[in-house]
Formats: C-alpha cells, sequence, structure tokens
C-alpha cells in the first residue's frame, strides 16, 4: 500500500487531467490509473469520457494494471484509510474503452500471454471482457475456448461459471454489435457449442435486437429443442429480418410449439409469431383465443393484433370473419390484382398498388409483390408503393426502401423515409448510409 504522502504526490496532477511528466514508473502509472477509476465513483467525481481520455495519456504501460483491475474485479486502496473497491460495471465499461484505444495486436497479445501463464477463470473471464473491446467475428472460437476452460481447440467444454456465462454473453453483443460479418461467423460457432455455451450466446443475440440473426436461430432451434423456452423469447426480442427465406424458416421452427403443453412456451410462441408476421399461424391463433388458460388467449390476441394491424378483441367469430375474408381475397382476386401490379394503365396500376398495399394478413407476400413497383420509370408509383410498403409494414421491404431514399424524385424520396419509419418505429437519420448502417442492411 503506498503512503497517503506519496498517493497525493503521484495522482493530483492525474485528476487534475495532466500526467506527472517526470519519473514515470509503472508504479506511478498503475497508482495514477487505479485514482481517477476510483475516483469516477464519486458523486462529483470525473465523467465516463474524461476518465478514459485521462487513463489513456499514461500509454501503453497502463495496459497491465488495467488488465490486474478486470482480472481481480476490484481496484486496490492507494492510500491509508482507503477500502478496496468492487469494480463496477460502469468502471468496467471505462477500462474497456480505454483498452480499445490501444493496437488491438498488443492487448490481446498481452492478455493471452497472462492465459498462457496462468489460465485461471479469473484471468479468461477478463480476456473475454478485453475480447469484448477488441475481438472480431473470427474471434468466436477462441471465445467459446475461453468461456468453456479449455486452451485448445477441440478440448471437452467445461460448465459454465456465472461470471464466464455474464463475460461470453457481453462480448459476443459486442463484437455482434462492431463487425457486419457477426452473424455469419457466429452460425459456425453456434454449431460447435454445447448447450451450455448456447445459452449465453442466445441471450447475446437477443441484445443486439438484430433482426439480421433471424437467420442463425432457426437452425439452433431445429438442432436444440431443449433450448427452445430461450431461443423462441431472443427471436421474439429482434423480431422479423429483411430475408423472406429466413423469416419463415424460423417461424417453421417456432410454430409447432404453440401447442406445447407448457403455458408459458405456448405464449411466447404465439407472440414470437406475431413479431414474424407468420400468416401461416393465423389459424392456429385464431382457435387459441378460445383457450381456457388466459395467458395463452391473451398471447394469440396479442399476436393476431401485431400481425394484421386489427383489433377484435377475444371474439373468436370476428377474427374468423377476417380470416374468411382475407383468403377469399388471395384466392379469387389476388391474381389478377398483382397481375396489375405491372400491366395496365397508370390508373389500374395505381389501384392495384392501393389495393395490394391494404391487406391485413400474408403482408410479407403482398409487400413482395409491390416491391417490383418501386423500379418503375413513374415517379407517381413509386411513391404510392412506398406508401403500400408502409401500410403493409413488412420488414422485407426495408432494403429496397432504403435504395429509394435515394431517388432523385424528392416526394419519392420522402414517401420512403415515411415508410421505413412506419416500419421500424423511429425516426432515422438524414442520409441514406446512416440510415442503411441504423436499419443494420450494410453490404
Amino acid at each position: 500500500m503506498l503512503p497517503a504522502c506519496l498517493f497525493l504526490a503521484v495522482a493530483a496532477p492525474f485528476l487534475a487531467g495532466t500526467l506527472a511528466e517526470p519519473s514515470r514508473t509503472d508504479e506511478t502509472l498503475r497508482a495514477q490509473a487505479i485514482a481517477v477509476l476510483r475516483d469516477s465513483r464519486r458523486k462529483d467525481g470525473p465523467r465516463h469520457e474524461q476518465v478514459v481520455e485521462r487513463i489513456v495519456r499514461g500509454g501503453p504501460e497502463v495496459i497491465d494494471p488495467l488488465l490486474d483491475v478486470l482480472r481481480d474485479r476490484r481496484l486496490p486502496p492507494l492510500a491509508e484509510g482507503d477500502r478496496p473497491q468492487t469494480m463496477s460495471l460502469p468502471q468496467r465499461e471505462m477500462i474497456l474503452a480505454a483498452l480499445a484505444r490501444w493496437s488491438p495486436r498488443v492487448v490481446l497479445a498481452n492478455i493471452e500471454a497472462r492465459i498462457a501463464a496462468e489460465p485461471t477463470e479469473a484471468n479468461r473471464v477478463a480476456a473475454l471482457h478485453v475480447y469484448s473491446s477488441h475481438g472480431v467475428a473470427r474471434n468466436f472460437s477462441r471465445l467459446l475456448e475461453l468461456a468453456g476452460g479449455t486452451a485448445d481447440p477441440g478440448a471437452d467444454a467445461q460448465p459454465l461459471t456465472a461470471e464466464e456465462a455474464d463475460a461470453l454473453r457481453s462480448a459476443t453483443a459486442r463484437i455482434l454489435a462492431r463487425d457486419p460479418r457477426g452473424f455469419r461467423e457466429l452460425a459456425s460457432a453456434l454449431e460447435r457449442a454445447s448447450p451450455d455455451e448456447l445459452r449465453p450466446l442466445l441471450f447475446a443475440i437477443g441484445d443486439t435486437g438484430d433482426a439480421c440473426s433471424v437467420a442463425v436461430l432457426g437452425p439452433v432451434l431445429a438442432r436444440h429443442p431443449e433450448l427452445a423456452p430461450i431461443t423462441i423469447s431472443q427471436a421474439r426480442r429482434v423480431g422479423a429480418s429483411s430475408d423472406p427465406s429466413a423469416n419463415r424458416a424460423l417461424a417453421d421452427a417456432v410454430r409447432p410449439y404453440l401447442a406445447s403443453a407448457r403455458t408459458e412456451l405456448a405464449s411466447s410462441a404465439a407472440r414470437t409469431l406475431g413479431e414474424l408476421g407468420d400468416s401461416s399461424a393465423a389459424p392456429a391463433l385464431v382457435e387459441m383465443l378460445t383457450s381456457p388458460d388466459a395467458a395463452r388467449a391473451e398471447s394469440a390476441h396479442w399476436a393476431l393484433r401485431r400481425m394484421s394491424r386489427l383489433d377484435f378483441g377475444l371474439r373468436r367469430e370476428a377474427w374468423v370473419a377476417w380470416l374468411a375474408s382475407e383468403r377469399e381475397w388471395w384466392e379469387l382476386e389476388a391474381p389478377q390484382r398483382l397481375d396489375e401490379l405491372v400491366k395496365g394503365s397508370r390508373a389500374t396500376r395505381l389501384a392495384a398498388v392501393a389495393t395490394v398495399g391494404a391487406r391485413t394478413w400474408r403482408q410479407h407476400e403482398a409487400s413482395e409483390s409491390v416491391l417490383a413497383v418501386l423500379w418503375d420509370n413513374d415517379p407517381l408509383l413509386r411513391e404510392s408503393a412506398c406508401h403500400a410498403l408502409g401500410q403493409l409494414a413488412s420488414p422485407t421491404a426495408l432494403p429496397r426502401l432504403a435504395e429509394a431514399l435515394a431517388d432523385p424524385e424528392p416526394r419519392v424520396s420522402a414517401a420512403a423515409r415515411g415508410a421505413l419509419v412506419s416500419i421500424v418505429g423511429t425516426s432515422l437519420p438524414e442520409t441514406p448510409d446512416e440510415c442503411r448502417k441504423l436499419l443494420h442492411l450494410e453490404n
């Protein structure tokens, strides 16, 4: 423990916002980094950004003491009368933000050297957090090795502790949010992961809120029915994606769980199918309205309301009539109207766009048909198509609507923006590129 006088001499310049230049020893840098982190717990202490900046000024020599704190999960006392501080979540975030400012090669080499010398759980959990700030999608295999306590690929995975599971979840979610290749790389890691490892990975997928994950959730549900409660609940968190085939595959895997004897699982499946806009589930959901189990009936009602944008309450007969009407339209009238979308006079095509855009069932299919009109040379037809796509509210239209933001006709680009806002339910940035990034539509 440093004497109080030495602590004040070392830490005071750092807390003031500058590092003491003379005699920048490792112990000095360690004390300065820990001092500013401890000081961040005070009500009037430095803000997150200030703490990170002050730590980074110490240079790469500060990496070691930061990794010590991550490993020990506490900040040691620096002066007489100090008590050790348990590392808080905000303090961990400050440390990771500082580490992210240095070269990944240097930081990852340092933590890997520690594991090679001492492969303890504490070091491995610290490494998972470090990878969350520096790792990329190709590191998912390494994350599984670290979480499972295995030094070599292919070694038997061990049951995860709560700390390992939390760190794996955090690291995975961060990498998925940062690396656009994340879900493609994660798919192969999910195939190799044990059920114990899959749990935090699935929660990480839900934490991202990224509908791109739909493509990986379906296969997990098919391979691991024992994890159905977690997988289905995370699928609901992310919602439908812009990939129709991925949505269908996931819905096909979820639909059988509507008949589960477990009320919680059946209810979760219903709400997830509502989020996915799974029209094939509508008949079963209508019948579910009459369930004596209130939770099942309410979940079915929520799902029907979500996919149709209508509300007939729990009145089964009203929903039956709605479904019969929609089925009749698709069987008898749809062929002609869908043909008119691309053929006939301008007036005929505009009428067809409006009619198809008013559908309240099978919206994904209706949306895919209307999308073709967005390529038309007529700006009025393109504008009308945007309005119809906003009504249908199918996420499958997001990529093409994002492209339409750059339409040379201002009325079309404005209608495309309005449709996107209707679908995602939030305001959007000004530029098309920023919109695509927000909607996770980057190439």
